[in-house]
């Protein structure tokens, strides 16, 4: 390209060269090729070298890259293998613990089904010995019984053959008499008598006793009926016989009965059961029964007397063993110390009898311990007042009131504790444990004349039998 100069003076452009420019290039074409060329591989050989520069520095880079990422991968497959590792370790203690656990376990499992197995067989033992005890009861109380029935039945046999032998000796020795008033008397003779037949054999041979309608009405119509076989009584006289045996409110009983059927043993009977008959009071028995408790100078028998015989109205058709059961229970329920109570209820007596022994037992030691408690308080006393030589209940403790109040509780605890046998006698009178009479008990026996101190070491009448 041609040099341009700009002029100073006119301020235009010259072209001073362009012409010896043309004229250099029409005469030397090929030096400028050349130059040309010479220019250009230098440039394309800087082009080259900056690209193999660039191409050293992207190798080295990759290169650099390449090894940071060996590296990586290094580290990364490091830390996977302690990784690893740890993930064993874990695992072998995690199993480890798992077995001492299973171990453990294992042996938890097995000494609770050996103590469950222990359990079970000694249940299974107590309910065989339970079930053989109650079996013995039974028994036992299944041949007293028969034994009472056979006595009693041998007693009425006896009664009825005594009877039967009284009568024919009395109609033997009536006969030569009737022989010899049969004239006599047959010209007297009336309808009426000869149905009557004769007085002599009219006469009971034993007279049924009266009813009140305050006794139980059941136990009396089986007492008459055994007196009515006894005299062999027809319908007709079992009527009369009974209707004359009335007293008190059954008599008034009597009085609201039509007169056409008041001697009519079928009717006299079902108005007298109607009224008086537990089966149509079992409600009130019930009541009765759920509302007992001991009362005061009331002894143990009595009060498990009672309540067996309130169990028998309120509940006739149940089975014995749940009248028993029952009995069992309000009996606990019944008595007044709570701590007598609960000590029956934790020993679980399995039938009325050994709740009502238990009790006694009880009653004996709390007696016992009550006296040991005022006999101490009385010498503690006296030791402090410094007259325990003294006669007791002469110095300012009052130790005679003590004594009085230990007489009167030892005297409490024998006519409750120690009162009559409880074997469900008809006599319901106490019986003195001293002499063995009915009609008083041993705190007020005029054979022992009353000595106390006899008193404090029987502690009343001794324990009662249980039949």
């Amino acid at each position: 390209m041609a040099d341009a100069d700009i002029s100073d003076e006119s301020g235009e452009i010259v072209l001073k060269t362009q012409d010896a420019s043309v004229a250099d290039e029409n005469v030397s074409p090929l030096t400028s090729t050349a130059a040309d060329s010479g220019s250009n591989f230098d440039a394309i050989m800087k082009v080259l070298q900056s690209i193999q520069k660039q191409n050293q520095e992207i190798e080295n880079r990759l290169e650099q890259q390449r090894l940071k990422t060996e590296l990586q991968v290094e580290d990364l497959s490091q830390r996977f293998k302690e990784l690893g590792t740890r993930v064993n370790n874990q695992a072998s203690q995690l199993e480890t613990e798992l077995k001492l656990h299973g171990d453990k376990l294992t042996v938890k499992i097995s000494a609770l089904e050996e103590d469950f197995v222990n359990k079970v067989e000694f249940l299974d033992s107590k309910q065989r010995s339970l079930e053989e005890d109650v079996k013995e009861w039974l028994k036992g109380t299944q041949e007293k019984f028969d034994l009472q029935l056979k006595t009693f039945s041998d007693k009425l046999s006896k009664t009825l053959d005594t009877a039967e032998q009284q009568m024919h000796v009395k109609v033997e020795n009536f006969t030569p008499l009737k022989a010899s008033l049969s004239p006599e008397v047959s010209k007297f003779s009336t309808p009426l008598s000869a149905s009557s037949g004769d007085p002599e054999q009219k006469r009971p041979v034993q007279k049924p006793p009266s009813f009140d309608g305050k006794s139980q009405w059941e136990p009396y119509i089986a007492q008459f009926e055994i007196v009515a076989g006894m005299n062999q009584w027809n319908d007709e006289q079992k009527g009369n016989y009974l209707a004359t045996s009335l007293k008190g409110s059954a008599l008034s009983l009597l009085g609201n009965i039509p007169s056409d059927t008041r001697q009519d043993y079928k009717e006299l009977v079902a108005a007298l059961e109607s009224r008086f008959g537990s089966a149509h009071q079992q409600e009130l028995h019930r009541s009765k029964f759920k509302s007992r408790l001991r009362r005061r100078d009331e002894s143990l028998q009595e009060l498990a007397e009672d309540l067996e015989r309130l169990a028998r109205l309120a509940y006739p058709s149940a089975p014995e063993e749940m009248k028993d059961l029952l009995a069992k229970e309000q009996f606990i329920d019944a008595i007044l110390d709570g701590d007598t109570r609960l000590r029956l209820k934790q020993s679980r007596p399995h039938s009325l009898r050994a709740a009502l022994t238990l009790a006694m037992e009880l009653e004996s030691y709390r007696l016992a311990s009550r006296q040991r408690d005022f006999q101490a308080r009385g010498v503690n006393c006296d030791t402090a007042e410094g007259t325990s030589t003294e006669r007791p209940g002469h110095g300012e403790c009052g130790q005679d009131d003590l004594l009085a109040q230990v007489k009167g509780l030892l005297a409490e605890v024998a006519s409750q504790g120690r009162g009559h046998p409880y074997q469900g006698d008809p006599d319901t009178r106490p019986q003195c444990w001293g002499c063995g009479k009915r009609g008083h008990i041993k705190r007020n026996c005029w054979n022992l004349g009353g000595n106390w101190s006899r008193d404090v070491q029987t502690q009343g009448n001794s324990k009662a039998p249980l039949n």
